[in-house]
C-alpha cells in the first residue's frame, strides 16, 4: 500500500484505535497509553525476537545503513523503535500495515540519520527513546498537538532519587519534542512536588506511563 498526503479529516476515523479514550494498559508485557489525539508505546527489548523480520524489511535503505554502522545492542534499541513508531502511526491510516510508513530521521545539523523521527505525509509528530533495554515511542495528531517527546529512564539512572529522575525525564522529552537537548528553563520546582497533568508550565501536558523498573514521561503541547 503505498501512503499518499493524509489530511487530518482522513486520520484518526472511528475505525482508529486513537479514537478510544484515555487510558493505560498493559499487554503482554508492554504497555499502552492512548489520548486525545496521542498514543504511546513501550516494549522491552525481549519483544523484539518475534517481530525482527518485518520490523527489519520495514526499514529503508537508508535506516539499514545506519544500522550497520552500531553495535548490536545498539542496533536492536533502533531497530524496535521504528518499529514501534511506524506500528503507531499506521494505526492512524485505515488499511495501513507498519511496513507502509516512511521514517525519516535527519540530523539538521549533520545530515545522518540520527536526528529526531519525522512522519512524511501522515499529519503525524513522532518521538523515540529507548534506555536500559526499555524501548518507548508516541505518535501525535498535527491538527491536535505542535510536538509531542517521549523519555525513559531505569530507577536510579544519573544517581537520582526518583523525584529528580522523573523530572529529569520530563526536561528530556520536553526537549525531544522541541528538537534540542535538556530544557533547563523548564520550571520543576522539586519543593514543589508534581503539579497537575494538565495544568503544566508554558501549556505542556506530561503523562508518566507505568513501566515498572523505568520512569518515562509523554509531553504533549
Amino acid at each position: 500500500m503505498q501512503l499518499g498526503n493524509v489530511s487530518g479529516a482522513d486520520i484518526f476515523t472511528q475505525h482508529s484505535p486513537f479514537r478510544t479514550a484515555r487510558g493505560t494498559g498493559v499487554y503482554g508485557g508492554h504497555v499502552r497509553w492512548r489520548g486525545p489525539g496521542a498514543r504511546a508505546e513501550t516494549a522491552r527489548l525481549s519483544r523484539l525476537d518475534a517481530v525482527r523480520p518485518r520490523a527489519y524489511a520495514a526499514l529503508s535503505e537508508v535506516e539499514r545503513a545506519r544500522l550497520a554502522t552500531l553495535s548490536d545492542a545498539a542496533a536492536d534499541e533502533v531497530l524496535l523503535g521504528r518499529w514501534l513508531l511506524r506500528s503507531l502511526a499506521a494505526e492512524a491510516v485505515p488499511g495501513a500495515e507498519p511496513q507502509d510508513v516512511v521514517v525519516e530521521a535527519t540530523c539538521p545539523a549533520c545530515g545522518r540519520e540520527h536526528g529526531r523521527p519525522t512522519l512524511p505525509g501522515l499529519g503525524l509528530l513522532g518521538s523515540i527513546a529507548h534506555a536500559g533495554g526499555l524501548v518507548v515511542a508516541a505518535v501525535a495528531r498535527r491538527d491536535a498537538w505542535s510536538a509531542v517527546g517521549i523519555d525513559t529512564e531505569p530507577v536510579g539512572a544519573q544517581g537520582l532519587g526518583e523525584a529528580e529522575l522523573l523530572r529529569w525525564t520530563e526536561r528530556e522529552a520536553i526537549g525531544k519534542a522541541l528538537g534540542v537537548g535538556i530544557v533547563e528553563h523548564v520550571a520543576l520546582d522539586p519543593a514543589a512536588g508534581r503539579p497537575d497533568d494538565a495544568a503544566r508550565p508554558d501549556g505542556w501536558r506530561l503523562e508518566r506511563l507505568a513501566t515498572p523498573g523505568h520512569l518515562t514521561t509523554l509531553a504533549l503541547r
